[in-house]
């Protein structure tokens, strides 16, 4: 299977099975809309391009085309991972310690922070049960990750210190190295709890949608209001002390903002280097999601912000977005990324009251409940669904050019066209 694409004046064909990137000339590019391996010279085709090419280079491109073929560079068989199915031990958490937020964000998946339930937040028991769970279903695996999320995790922020502090003394003895990240919307901060986020998370995610107007509709607090005044002040200090470790501005676009590349660049004049800006995954019946009749608009933007981002990094080095952060060399084995994020399989979420769920989006449905951290109980016939859903086992990623790159996301689906739009936008960058 092949995509081929042009972009920036340059031919790129991207193999999907072997992983290999070739950037072609037209006559190639040409050729493949109609080569097969293995094709035969006096093919019907060959004859309809010789009015267009000299038919010797076309033979000499059919060699050249074989060549990589027989070196699986190109039309490469599927490669079937037997390992790809088997259970992992766990090695990453989702820690929801408050479903509570002071936001109401009109595409929040978490009904607004409480996951469609009362209010809450978790105690410091239920997290110490959580990060015992955690361990005790990591096997051998040294390194742990625990996300603090919610709702808005800082409005417990004692019991993620707590949590922080335990894990930490916990892991020596267990042989565990416990990496932390927070998702927080920048509310109720101040200096002393972004000095202990700088130090204690490897990596922060901040939430903000772009320009003032685009964030203050969508991100607004119970009372109506928008904060994007405050939170920018908020993030920017964070940034301005966190030297070199992790974060990103995470931000959502919507139909509203389809000229979204302006967002990212706000984002970036704010002094932002690290952003990401997703698709709103939302029911169609709200006026601002996104359509098939919005794929034409969607693809010029991504376009527009490949060329902003390509010219924009050779000048500063440092930004990242995050979408268009593809590494063709050095990536993750093939059995990772054919088993994606591993959502229920090695990375769960638990919820305030200690119930475990395969992931942060399938909090609140109760037929993914796989047990609860406070009386030690965990459903491993969940577990199986959700090692068994990688992408050799759903057709539409099987068949997904973009299946190499990708990590789908189980509780939304796969907007296809966005994804290969992005890929292609991220492979033009990469082969300049």
């Amino acid at each position: 299977m092949i995509h081929k694409f042009r972009k920036n004046g340059k031919n790129i064909v991207v193999d999907s099975n072997s992983g290999a990137v070739h950037i072609v000339d037209d006559m190639i590019y040409d050729v493949l809309d109609f080569y097969n391996p293995g094709s035969s010279v006096s093919a019907p085709w060959i004859d309809s391009l010789s009015s267009k090419y000299d038919r010797e280079s076309i033979m000499e491109a059919i060699d050249e085309l074989n060549y990589l073929v027989s070196n699986n560079q190109l039309f490469a068989d599927e490669i079937s991972y037997d390992s790809v199915s088997i259970e992992s031990p766990i090695k990453a958490l989702c820690l929801n310690v408050a479903h509570d937020c002071q936001l109401r964000c009109k595409y929040c998946f978490a009904s607004h922070g409480d996951f469609g339930g009362s209010r809450c937040l978790m105690d410091e028991n239920t997290a110490k049960n959580s990060i015992d769970f955690l361990i005790l279903n990591s096997a051998d695996r040294h390194n742990l990750e625990v996300d603090f999320f919610g709702g808005e995790p800082m409005m417990n922020f004692d019991v993620v210190k707590k949590t922080v502090e335990y894990a930490r003394k916990i892991g020596e003895i267990h042989n565990k190295n416990f990496r932390f990240t927070m998702t927080t919307n920048g509310l109720g901060l101040d200096d002393d709890k972004i000095d202990f986020l700088n130090s204690e998370m490897s990596n922060i995610v901040m939430s903000l949608d772009g320009r003032k107007d685009i964030n203050d509709f969508m991100r607004v607090t119970n009372s109506g209001l928008g904060c994007y005044d405050v939170i920018v002040k908020n993030f920017q200090k964070i940034v301005k002390k966190r030297g070199n470790k992790d974060y990103y501005i995470r931000g959502t676009y919507t139909k509203r903002n389809l000229d979204f590349s302006k967002d990212v660049i706000h984002l970036y004049n704010l002094g932002f280097k690290k952003i990401s800006l997703e698709p709103v995954v939302i029911d169609d019946r709200f006026e601002y999601s996104l359509s098939d009749s919005d794929m034409d608009r969607i693809e010029k933007e991504y376009d527009i912000l490949s060329d902003w981002y390509y010219s924009t990094r050779k000048i500063d080095p440092d930004l990242l977005f995050f979408h268009f952060n593809v590494d063709f060399n050095n990536t993750t084995c093939l059995t990772k990324r054919l088993k994606g994020c591993g959502c229920g399989n090695d990375y769960v979420a638990v919820v305030p009251n200690g119930d475990i769920y395969p992931c942060h989006q399938f909090v609140g449905k109760s037929e993914y409940l796989m047990g609860n951290v406070n009386n030690n109980t965990f459903n491993s016939n969940i577990r199986n669904q959700f090692i068994e859903m990688h992408k050799q086992s759903v057709k539409k990623c099987s068949s997904c050019w973009f299946k190499r790159w990708c990590s789908p996301c189980l509780a939304s689906g796969c907007n296809k066209k966005i994804r290969n739009k992005v890929l292609e936008c991220a492979s033009s960058v990469c082969c300049r």
